[in-house]
């Protein structure tokens, strides 16, 4: 055997060499945390969405305190009954609202004309108390029946308002016809035809000729009720009962009369006074005797 041959058989003969073992990074076969998020408490959260809305929380007692803060402001939240929701759970999200557990709760805030109407006049007293009962029916919060008060008051004064505004017009054009018609002779007409209503009309028809109107002219300042009135005015001062006063005193009453009618003009207030009216009665009655003679004042109507 020679050397070169010996050499060979070792190399032969000699254990095959071993391949290099790789050392493993570390973490490997390990599931990778989020980015940026090692060294955080919300690693550990698998739920994605969950973990990101974690994220946003510094430490577990920064979200525990925003959670019970939240739980809070739930607590104090009117939540809507939802469409299977019986009376009893209607009721409670009422009664978070406001709404009153009867309808004579509502404490509505009514303008001094309304309240001295619905004191008055027992139907308007009524038809407040029928609105208290929508507004309940309809689970109407205090703030949305005040709402429908004042929107219907405003209506109302606007309403009442144009109506005016039609009738002083109509008046003015009544007046109008009835100066251009009668000329110098119109106030002397005009006592005429208040005497005549005076002395024939009782409460009722004064009422009416406050109340009734002929288009948009009240009947007691229409140009045809006075033209008429102030015939029948002319012919009682033409038929006069003259046992009743003498000329000469009847002159004397009439200027009274004349002097306190007046006053419809020009003291209104003292015009409507009990004092007044009395006087005007026993006038009237000392001038056409002792006929029926009732009221007469005609307000507003017979100007």
């Amino acid at each position: 055997m020679s050397v070169t041959d010996a050499g060979n058989h070792d190399s032969a003969t000699a254990s095959p060499a071993a391949e290099p073992i790789e050392t493993p990074a570390p973490g490997a076969g390990a599931p990778t945390p989020p980015s940026g998020a090692e060294d955080r408490w919300t690693g550990a959260i698998e739920d994605g969405r969950v973990r990101r809305f974690a994220e946003r929380f510094e430490s577990p007692a920064e979200l525990a305190r925003s959670a019970f803060e939240l739980r809070q402001k739930l607590s104090n939240a009117v939540v809507l009954p939802g469409p299977n929701a019986d009376a009893a759970d209607r009721r409670q999200f009422q009664r978070k609202l406001g709404v009153p557990a009867r309808p004579e709760g509502y404490d509505l805030k009514l303008p001094a004309e309304m309240t001295q109407v619905c004191e008055a006049d027992p139907a308007a007293a009524a038809r407040l108390a029928d609105f208290k009962r929508a507004m309940h029916a309809a689970g109407a919060t205090p703030a949305a029946a005040q709402a429908g008060v004042d929107w219907y008051a405003q209506a109302v004064a606007v309403a009442q308002a144009e109506q005016d505004r039609a009738q002083a017009d109509a008046r003015e054009e009544a007046e109008a016809t009835l100066r251009r018609d009668w000329g110098a002779e119109y106030d002397g007409n005009l006592r005429l035809a208040q005497r005549a209503a005076a002395t024939f009309g009782d409460e009722a028809f004064t009422e009416l000729l406050e109340t009734a109107t002929a288009g948009k002219t009240r009947l007691g300042n229409h140009p045809a009720f006075l033209r008429i009135f102030a015939a029948i005015g002319r012919r009682m001062a033409e038929d006069g009962d003259h046992s009743a006063a003498g000329d000469a005193a009847r002159n004397t009453v009439q200027s009274r009369i004349d002097e306190l009618t007046d006053l419809m003009h020009s003291d209104p207030d003292r015009y409507k006074t009990r004092a007044v009216q009395e006087e005007l009665t026993g006038l009237y009655a000392r001038l056409h005797g002792t006929g029926a003679i009732s009221d007469p004042e005609g307000r507003s109507a017979l100007r």
